[in-house]
């Protein structure tokens, strides 16, 4: 077997096991994390040249400590609050609270893991080993399967993700407190800057969260935010942009892959000719 087959089998396992990692992560987090206080103390870029820089936030744990990690957005200006959510017994597990974008990441990983191994489980069957007589025949069929699997999963993935996403906003909507936000910073993202919300909940505590997508906003404009009052960090701006269109996109984007799954699976199985 040559070389490249190990390098492409054992980089492929490399990103499932991230990937689920990541995903074990970010659910155990959800399930029993402890919630804290955090700071912006540095900042780090993504590069040598580095067009992009993200927060380093330090938080005191339960242990008396102090920890630091690394985030995947938000302000990088030192000493801005942050709300952060870690795991007691691993502090060193920890992320913003709110933030999902750990989870998709994971699943992108996971998926590139499995794209990678895909092929490579041919190698297993026997009679599929490369040079033999059915090997380009058995090649071709998976690598078909694998394709619709891949589309069709992928839909279903996004569209998954923004049902639970709208269902999420929907409940907040019924149920969360409005109040009044300030615009107090903006975090910079590829193609736009989306404006981080201060505002005071009900508990008399001052919170902040990044906006879902980016607008430009008067410097400490006021806006009408809607949280959770039982978790104050679960919030967002009642603007439809802001509160409806991520979810409605994601769940587009589902729907788009999901029926060009049902032609891949038309055209590539059911008529190969």
């Amino acid at each position: 077997m040559k070389l490249y087959i190990y390098v492409l089998a054992a980089f492929g396992l490399f990103c499932v096991w991230g990937g689920v990692t990541g995903l074990w992560s970010s659910y155990a987090l959800q399930r029993r994390g402890v919630r804290a206080k955090g700071v912006v103390v540095d900042s780090v870029g993504s590069g040598a040249r580095s067009f992009r820089y993200y927060p380093v936030i330090e938080y005191p744990a339960a242990d008396g400590k102090s920890h630091r990690f690394q985030a995947w957005s938000g302000s990088t200006e030192k000493g801005t609050a942050a709300d952060v959510i870690y795991l007691a017994d691993d502090p060193a597990v920890a992320k913003v609270a709110g933030s999902e974008k750990l989870v998709s990441g994971s699943v992108a990983v996971v998926i590139l893991g499995l794209v990678l191994l895909a092929p490579l489980s041919l190698l297993f069957i026997p009679g599929s080993a490369p040079g033999s007589a059915d090997f380009l025949g058995r090649f071709v069929t998976a690598a078909k399967w694998f394709a619709v699997v891949l589309i069709a999963g992928t839909g279903l993935a996004f569209f998954a993700y923004g049902a639970t996403w709208g269902v999420k906003r929907y409940v907040l909507l019924r149920t969360g407190v409005r109040g009044e936000g300030t615009v107090v910073d903006y975090v910079t993202t590829r193609n736009s800057a989306a404006p981080v919300i201060e505002f005071t909940a009900n508990d008399g505590q001052t919170h902040r969260f990044v906006a879902t997508t980016g607008a430009k906003y008067p410097d400490h404009a006021h806006l009408e935010v809607i949280y959770n009052p039982d978790d104050p960090s679960v919030a967002a701006l009642t603007e439809f942009q802001h509160f409806w269109l991520g979810a409605l996109v994601t769940t587009g984007f589902g729907l788009f892959f999901l029926f060009f799954g049902a032609l891949a699976y038309r055209f590539l199985i059911q008529s190969p000719d």
